[in-house]
């Protein structure tokens, strides 16, 4: 029997800000991470099931933009794909971090559609990406913020991961909102957890509201800035 899903979501609950966060006083997009989790702790491709994948295309039919770290490009076959009935006015920008600058050119995300890339490497090291897509080189991830919001009008972030990204920008105070699928498994192996290793100070997370779907539990937080 095929698998069930439900919108875990009406579309009211998910009218993000539009006014932009102050950082470094300079605007930035108001940012959103979306994670899945065993119980156990791990961030495994197992722990997804379709309504957790129908919360992701609810999540990003609301945004700006979608972020990946180049770690998940390298893993992951990924593709910015969103159900007929969930495609908005305008589609997400497809945005890729990488400090790096190590990324492969024939992912299925650089594939159909220029994409975003912001890296850190040095000028001119991504080779035929850059014929193809909006090659940006940075000094940090907040300079890559800050062109989203003022070059390309990006007022609302979604984050994807994966585990070193998301600790990069935490750890810079960077981020307003964290949608959590707790799936019901217990992995038991040593996939990454959520974030690469610990942050340097704790983050506070206040619980918006908590649904669950079957056995698994879906977690919406407002983040704490630190101070």
């Amino acid at each position: 029997m095929a698998e069930p899903y439900k919108d875990v979501y009406i579309p009211e609950e998910l009218k993000f800000p539009q006014t932009g966060v102050c950082h470094q006083n300079k605007s930035r997009p108001y940012v959103i991470f979306n994670m899945v989790s065993s119980v156990d702790g791990r961030a495994s491709l197992q722990c997804s099931s379709k309504t957790d994948r129908r919360v992701m295309a609810q999540l990003r039919s609301q945004v700006d933009g979608v972020v990946w770290g180049g770690g998940t490009i390298r893993t992951d076959p990924i593709a910015l794909k969103l159900p007929d009935d969930l495609i908005p006015v305008k589609l997400p920008v497809g945005i890729v971090w990488t400090r790096s600058g190590h990324l492969p050119g024939g992912h299925p995300l650089f594939l159909h559609c220029p994409r975003l890339v912001f890296t850190m490497a040095k000028k001119r090291s991504l080779g035929d990406l850059e014929a193809r897509h909006l090659v940006h080189y940075v000094s940090s991830v907040e300079e890559m913020l800050f062109i989203l919001w003022q070059t390309y009008h990006i007022k609302t972030l979604l984050v994807e991961g994966g585990a070193t990204f998301n600790r990069l920008l935490l750890e810079q105070n960077i981020g307003e909102e964290l949608f959590l699928t707790l799936a019901s498994f217990l992995v038991g192996d040593q996939t990454d957890t959520i974030l690469q290793s610990g942050l340097t100070k704790p983050l506070s997370l206040k619980l918006r509201s908590v649904k669950q779907v079957e056995n698994d539990l879906y977690l919406r937080y407002q983040i704490i800035a630190a101070p």
